[in-house]
């Protein structure tokens, strides 16, 4: 079975693109599966022709006795799913135990925005000068211009900018590329950052010592402007992304041009961001309105 997951881990990266994130989460979820058949079985090599569709609910079941997050519990029915269905493909097995195997429902919990008047004031926060803050700024603008994920940003190459379109171009979840127009004021901010930084690598945001910056420094970088101006829980450059995507649809910006700048699959996942906007134009009517 060991073998076997190898396989289908490498199908999920060179032929089906997906994530590294993904990729290395689906490998963990199909190992912790094994473990529990071998244990279940009480023998290293599983014979995968015995894993019937209870055998595999006993396993989720383990999962939620053990109080695991329902998303976590969906991510993992959701590879199980994947992996028997690829070993039917392969010839491995004739029938999918997993083709019935239910996905506990999850509640989508609204994301936590900064509003436009707090974006304003995290700006006005970072220094005019200094090389770390021409860093810290363009970074910021290219958040809230762009909409672009973290690993987008720590993976920007130089000739992903187009100065005279004024437009980037990203890689994102399973190597698709997209083209994102940027605000005057960020092409400006990044101009003055590579002029100020004067460095050869091909990467834009880069460390001391000359290799791409880390994803877990822009997060502090991030952490530290929004915690001087908001109050909101999450302090992260998603959120940050977040609020990109709600103040567009706030300004009457069409659902699917958003969907296409933030690079979702789905028309689904980017809806999340109208439920945000309903919710805060409620807030404002009770709160605003004379007979409310």
């Amino acid at each position: 079975m060991k073998l076997l997951i190898d396989q289908y881990v490498s199908t999920l990266e060179k032929e089906r693109l997906f994530s590294r994130n993904t990729v290395t989460a689906y490998r963990a979820d199909l190992e912790q599966l094994y473990r529990f058949l071998s244990n279940h079985f009480e023998t290293d090599k599983v014979d995968l022709k015995l894993v019937d569709v209870l055998t595999l609910r006993l396993f989720l079941g383990e999962l939620a006795d053990a109080e695991l997050r329902p998303r976590s519990i969906a991510r993992k029915t959701t590879a199980i799913r994947s992996f028997f269905k690829y070993l039917v493909k392969e010839g491995v097995i004739e029938d999918n135990p997993a083709r019935s195997l239910r996905t506990p429902k999850i509640s989508r919990s609204l994301p936590a925005i900064i509003d436009e008047g707090d974006m304003k004031e995290i700006f006005n926060t970072v220094p005019e000068e200094g090389k770390n803050a021409i860093r810290d700024r363009a970074i910021l603008e290219l958040f809230y211009s762009a909409g672009i994920r973290l690993s987008e940003l720590t993976s920007l190459r130089k000739d992903s900018l187009n100065w005279s379109d004024m437009t980037i171009r990203v890689t994102g979840k399973g190597n698709r590329e997209r083209i994102i127009p940027i605000s005057k004021t960020a092409k400006k901010v990044l101009e003055k950052y590579l002029q100020s930084s004067k460095h050869n690598s091909t990467f834009i945001f880069i460390n001391s010592n000359g290799r791409p910056i880390s994803k877990r420094t822009v997060q502090r970088i991030v952490e530290k402007y929004i915690s001087m101006v908001s109050e909101v829980k999450k302090k992260s450059p998603h959120v940050i992304r977040h609020s990109f995507a709600t103040h567009l649809l706030d300004r009457g910006a069409d659902l699917r041009a958003v969907q296409e700048l933030l690079g979702h699959r789905h028309l689904s996942t980017t809806q999340i961001y109208t439920h945000v906007s309903v919710d805060r134009l409620k807030r404002i009517y009770q709160d605003k309105h004379p007979r409310a």
